[in-house]
């Protein structure tokens, strides 16, 4: 796939995601950010299944930041912390693709102009 192409990708996936998981926020939020986020991480825990799929997304996220944090030093991409704040913030589903952006980009300059 063309890097122009995959960036596209990665916004697409960005934007989805901010728009479907703010939508269920929203959803589930009753105004108070406090109770939204006790009621959450009760919920996120309540049963086996909520359990399992509430651990693999932060095993997941965990390996993600790591990969970050040093492909980011790799391609000397500054910053790179603010995309795990981000994704701690907002979601790691958000934040993720927005660095591949800004590692394409990075790519893209290390090769330099294309023939």
């Amino acid at each position: 796939m063309a890097q122009g192409s995959l960036v596209k990708v990665y916004a697409a996936v960005s934007f989805c995601s901010a728009v479907l998981i703010f939508r269920e926020n929203a959803h589930y939020m009753s105004g108070n950010i406090v109770v939204f986020v006790t009621d959450f991480v009760k919920d996120a825990s309540s049963n086996h299944a909520a359990r399992s799929m509430s651990l693999d997304l932060l095993l997941l996220s965990v390996s993600a930041c790591i990969w970050m944090l040093r492909e980011a030093k790799r391609l000397r991409i500054r910053h790179a912390w603010l995309y795990i704040v981000g994704g701690i913030v907002t979601a790691i589903a958000i934040t993720f693709p927005l660095f591949m952006i800004h590692r394409e980009y990075r790519l893209r300059q290390s090769d330099g102009p294309s023939s």
